[in-house]
């Protein structure tokens, strides 16, 4: 079997595990390692501005 196709599969596999979740972890994965980072952090207070976002990364 292909390599991508396998690995395309092993990805199905571990984000049918993941439920609910597995959209968002789908589009974290597709996103640069900085933004879905930044992603994660805004899911900690639900609702966020330009402000909050500097509060909870800075850099």
């Amino acid at each position: 079997m292909d390599k991508r196709l396998e690995e395309f599969q092993q990805l199905l596999n571990e984000l049918s595990v993941k439920g609910k979740d597995a959209p968002l972890e789908l589009l974290l994965r597709q996103m640069d390692a900085d933004q879905a980072r930044c992603l994660r952090l805004c899911a900690i207070p639900h609702e966020f501005d330009m402000w909050i976002l500097r509060a909870l990364a800075p850099d």
